[in-house]
C-alpha cells in the first residue's frame, strides 16, 4: 500500500506539470502500480499514520490557478450565434486600465484612440459607428454622438464587456461596426457576503503630482420570509493629472526660384530669401517661425453601482438599479509663439544659416518675426444616470417571461476660453538639430517684458446638453422539444 500512495501522490503532483512533461514522469510511477491490489473502500490511511511523503520529510506544495475568468469568455464567445469577444471581471481587475475604453484594447479587432495619456474611444474593426448599452439597455453620454463617452466610466464598476461584431437581428439598430455591452454586477452573482477594495496612487512626473484612486464592493444576500434577497453596492474613484510639453517648427516652405519667360523671377521675395542665405539656385526649405505650448489639466472619475435583487419563489426574480457616473476634465494650455504665417520671412543679413543635403532648414537667425501668445482653459462635467427595473417569470420550464423598464438621464456642461495677445517683432533664432528643437529670441527680455504685449481678443464658448429616456420591454419566449 505504501508504494501505491507514493505513486498517487506523484501522480497528483504531476496535474501541475505540462501535458508532455506529465506523461514522460508518469510512466514509472504507473508501472510501479501494476501490481498492488485494487483499492479498499473508505479513507486510505488510518488515524496518526504518517504518509510516504511525511516519512521522507517533503513538503506538500498545491499550486492553484485563476482561470475561471478566462473559461468564462470562452464559453461566452462558443455558444453565442454572433461573432462575440468578452472580456470578464477577472480580466478587467487583473489589468492596469483606467476606464472602459482602455479595458476594450485587450479584445481583438478593436482600435482605440487616446486623449492626454488614457484611452477615449474605440473602432470596432477600423469602424467609430458603435452602439453601447448597459445590460442590455441603452445607455449614452448627453453632448456628443449616441453613444457612452468610454472614457468617462471607471473599468471597476463593470463585471464584463461583451463585444457583438455581426450584432443579430434581434438587437436593436444603428451601429454600424457593432454593439458593445457592459454588464455590472448582481447581489446573486455571489454564493453570500462578498467584499472586496483597492487603494492606488499613481505619481505623475512630468505633472509632479500624485493622483489617488480607489474603489471597493460589498454584497450580500439573504433568506427572509419573503423570499431571498441580495443588495451589492460598487464605489469607485480616480483622479489623474497630466502634462502635454509641445515645441514646434512650422509652416514649412520650399523656395520658389523659378523664372518666368523674361528671365524675372516667378517669387521674388523667395528668391531674396534664397540669396541671402547661400541657396540661390539650390533646392531650399524653410520655416516660418516657431512656438512652445504646455497644457496641463486632470481628469476625475466618481461611479456608483447599487443593485437590489429579490427572489420570492424559484420561478421569479426581480432585479432593481441604479448606476450613477460623474466626470469632470480641465485643461489649461498656455503657447508662445513667434511666426509670420503665411507670409514671407527675412534672413537676418550677415546671420550662419546651415541645410541637410536635401536641402532642409537645420539652423539660422530671421529678422522682423512677429510674437504672440495664448492662454487657454477647456472643461467637461457630465452626468450619467440610470434607473432599471427587470422582472423575470419562469412560469413553466418551456415559458418564460421578462418585463423590463429603464429611465436615463445624463447632463454635461462645457465650457472653452482663449485670451490672445499680439507681441512685438522680433529677431528670431531656431536650431532644429537633434532631439529637441531650440528657438530664441534677441533680446531675450522681448519674451517676459509684459508691457510689450497687448490683448488680441477673447474667445468663450459654452453648452449645456441634456438627454432623456425612457424604454420598456415585454418579452415571450418559449422553448419545444424538437422533431426529429
Amino acid at each position: 500500500m505504501s508504494r501505491r500512495r507514493r505513486s498517487s501522490g506523484l501522480i497528483t503532483l504531476l496535474l501541475g506539470l505540462p501535458l508532455p512533461l506529465a506523461l514522460i514522469w508518469s510512466a514509472p510511477a504507473i508501472a510501479q502500480t501494476t501490481d498492488a491490489p485494487p483499492p479498499t473502500q473508505g479513507p486510505a490511511t488510518t488515524t496518526g499514520a504518517t504518509t510516504p511523503a511525511e516519512q521522507d520529510g517533503l513538503e506538500e506544495i498545491v499550486v492553484t490557478g485563476v482561470r475561471a475568468s478566462l473559461k468564462s469568455a470562452e464559453a461566452i464567445k462558443r455558444d453565442a450565434p454572433e461573432i462575440v469577444d468578452s472580456i470578464v471581471a477577472e480580466d478587467i481587475g487583473k489589468l492596469p486600465d483606467r476606464n472602459v475604453a482602455e479595458a476594450l484594447q485587450r479584445v481583438a479587432g478593436i482600435q482605440i484612440q487616446r486623449n492626454y495619456g488614457e484611452g477615449s474611444s474605440v473602432a470596432i474593426r477600423g469602424l467609430t459607428q458603435v452602439r453601447t448599452e448597459l445590460n442590455g439597455r441603452d445607455i449614452f453620454t448627453a453632448g456628443g454622438v449616441d453613444l457612452l463617452n468610454l472614457e468617462d466610466v471607471p473599468a471597476e464598476l463593470l463585471a464584463g464587456i461583451d463585444v457583438y461584431k455581426n450584432p443579430s437581428a434581434e438587437q436593436i439598430e444603428g451601429q454600424l461596426s457593432g454593439v458593445i455591452n457592459f454588464r455590472t454586477r448582481k447581489p446573486f452573482d455571489f454564493d453570500g457576503f462578498k467584499f472586496a477594495g483597492g487603494i492606488t496612487g499613481n505619481y505623475y512626473d512630468l505633472a509632479d503630482k500624485t493622483g489617488p484612486s480607489g474603489s471597493v464592493l460589498m454584497s450580500d444576500r439573504w433568506n427572509t420570509g419573503i423570499g431571498e434577497i441580495g443588495v451589492l453596492a460598487d464605489i469607485a474613484y480616480q483622479k489623474d493629472y497630466f502634462r502635454d510639453d509641445q515645441i514646434t517648427t512650422e509652416p514649412f516652405y520650399t523656395l520658389n526660384q523659378s523664372r518666368n519667360a523674361d528671365g524675372s523671377f516667378v517669387n521674388p521675395s523667395d528668391a531674396a530669401a534664397a540669396a541671402a542665405m547661400g541657396r540661390s539656385g539650390q533646392l531650399t526649405t524653410i520655416p516660418h517661425g516657431g512656438g512652445l505650448n504646455k497644457n496641463y489639466g486632470n481628469r476625475q472619475r466618481f461611479g456608483t453601482d447599487v443593485a437590489l435583487q429579490w427572489k420570492p419563489t424559484d420561478t421569479v426574480d426581480i432585479t432593481g438599479e441604479v448606476l450613477r457616473n460623474n466626470y469632470k476634465f480641465n485643461i489649461r494650455g498656455n503657447a508662445f509663439f513667434a511666426t509670420t504665417g503665411d507670409g514671407p520671412i527675412t534672413p537676418l543679413p550677415g546671420a550662419d544659416f546651415k541645410f541637410a543635403s536635401n536641402g532642409d532648414f537645420i539652423s539660422g537667425t530671421w529678422e522682423d518675426v512677429p510674437l504672440g501668445s495664448y492662454a487657454s482653459l477647456t472643461t467637461r462635467d457630465s452626468t450619467t444616470t440610470d434607473y432599471s427595473l427587470k422582472a423575470h417569470w419562469t412560469p413553466t420550464s418551456n415559458l418564460e417571461i421578462t418585463a423590463d423598464g429603464q429611465y436615463i438621464r445624463s447632463d454635461t456642461s462645457q465650457s472653452n476660453f482663449i485670451v490672445l495677445t499680439n507681441g512685438p517683432n522680433t529677431v528670431f533664432h531656431q536650431n532644429v538639430s537633434g532631439d529637441v528643437a531650440s528657438f530664441s529670441t534677441i533680446p531675450a527680455s522681448q519674451t517676459t517684458n509684459a508691457a510689450l504685449y497687448s490683448n488680441n481678443g477673447f474667445l468663450d464658448d459654452f453648452s449645456n446638453s441634456v438627454g432623456e429616456e425612457k424604454a420598456a420591454d415585454l418579452t415571450s419566449s418559449t422553448a419545444s422539444t424538437p422533431a426529429f
